[in-house]
């Protein structure tokens, strides 16, 4: 077998729940509770604040496990790979549904005809995703590379106990074809890393599926992680800036967040020694950051903006984040001859750094995608539906037997769907014909 080259992204899909509520619909609701007084504080924080549209949510017909078969289903349907195409499968999610059974052995329902297949799941909060993409690549790169394609599936749901906190949620699975010859292409050399321990976000409690979250620390670790990664990869690579990237794709909890992050790059690029004092005592100078995300707002729009469809209309897809960024970008720009720079976080903390090179045409995904549609087809939904569905959510988290309340109008035809848990705990999936 001769070595494999070009090898990266040969082909990506994503799933979208039908159901969203609107961030200015969660704004007035938050209202309502508070009271008329709380207007002026709460009107546009969510909206303005956040920099979010949208939220993408699931019914109780959905959980982790369906939305990534559904996205493995959308992948075959609009690309024609088979299942006997792939001898790698392996998932990233942080929103597990059994503290044993992967989620990849619940998507090997879909491969019935091939039994030999690699991986299973990564799990470290958002970053799982990457974790898998990165150990696909080494597999093709290795000596026990049997000849066939990897295929990479993020899968998550982002819901919070606390209210305040549900607008930073959302939604969303991805699975992607790894192999050689791909038009989009990975970097060899591009790769860093950084990894340190963090409790800026955690899941301790069997009891409860929810996060412990501390929202400031975690920001400032995505920041911590984002510097680094950065001044490794000009380390290496003497004379990196962004105008050496045509586009940056961010793992993106919310639009605002990410403009900060261009800020700091932006700022990075203006002390290029990595020993300045100043880089790590302006981390955490809320004032200073804001600047800098206004000085870098050209950057922003012209190089990061054009990746967040997704992410500002569905939230945030945890594991499936970056790659749904990924996803945006490819439908809304020709991407032949560009270089874009990539960066994976995941609380507690692990994230990585690496470029990609687009060397073929990329329209066929952007075709397969068909992002717009699909969103203009969604089911706007009230915030009580949503906070009903949450609650069925925590209520299935704990019970069996269980059967769906949801209607199953809310499931998009050719998607997999939860039918019900049996008494066992076991859960069964069906495809909605």
């Amino acid at each position: 077998m001769s070595t494999p080259q070009n090898i990266g992204i040969k082909a990506i899909q994503v799933y979208i729940p039908k159901s969203y509520v609107t961030q200015d619909d969660l704004e007035d609701a938050e209202i309502s509770i508070l009271g008329e007084e709380f207007r002026t504080k709460i009107k546009g924080k969510y909206t303005k604040g956040l920099g979010q549209t949208t939220l993408s949510f699931c019914t109780d017909h959905e959980d982790t496990a369906s939305i990534a078969m559904s996205a493995v289903q959308k992948l075959f349907d609009t690309y024609g790979y088979k299942p006997t195409d792939f001898g790698r499968l392996e998932v990233g999610s942080e929103t597990s549904i059994d503290r044993s059974k992967s989620i990849k052995s619940f998507i090997m329902q879909l491969f019935e005809e091939n039994h030999s297949i690699l991986g299973v799941d990564n799990t470290n909060a958002c970053y799982g995703g990457t974790a898998a993409f990165l150990n696909s690549l080494a597999w093709i790169e290795s000596s026990q590379w049997d000849g066939r394609l990897a295929l990479v599936v993020c899968s998550d749901i982002a819901v919070y106990d606390d209210r305040v906190a549900r607008p930073t949620g959302g939604c969303g699975s991805v699975a992607i074809v790894l192999g050689p010859d791909a038009p989009i292409v990975f970097e060899k050399g591009s790769l860093t890393n950084y990894f340190i321990n963090s409790y800026d976000f955690c899941k301790p409690n069997p009891s409860n599926p929810h996060p412990i979250v501390d929202g400031p620390l975690s920001l400032i670790m995505y920041y911590e992680c984002l510097e680094n990664c950065y001044m490794q990869l000009r380390s290496r690579h003497p004379g990196t800036t962004l105008d050496k990237f045509d586009f940056i794709v961010l793992h993106t909890p919310f639009q605002n967040h990410i403009k900060k992050c261009t800020g700091r790059l932006n700022f990075l690029d203006q002390h290029q020694d990595n020993n300045d004092p100043e880089i790590i005592k302006t981390r955490t100078e809320h004032q200073t950051v804001s600047q800098q995300s206004q000085a870098a707002a050209n950057i922003f729009k012209g190089k990061v903006h054009p990746a967040s469809l997704l992410s500002e209309m569905c939230g945030n897809g945890y594991t499936a984040s970056l790659y749904m960024a990924l996803a945006s970008l490819i439908f809304n720009q020709d991407l032949i001859g560009k270089r874009l720079l990539m960066f994976s976080f995941g609380s507690g903390s692990a994230s990585s750094m690496y470029a990609l090179n687009v060397v073929g045409d990329t329209k066929f995904m952007k075709d397969a995608l068909n992002l717009q549609e699909r969103l203009d087809n969604r089911v706007q939904r009230k915030v009580s539906d949503y906070d009903n569905d949450v609650k069925l959510a925590d209520k299935r988290y704990l019970t069996a037997p269980y059967e769906p309340e949801d209607s199953l109008d809310l499931i998009e035809k050719g998607s997999w769907y939860l039918e019900k848990i049996d008494d066992n705990w076991k859960r069964i999936y069906r495809i909605k014909e």
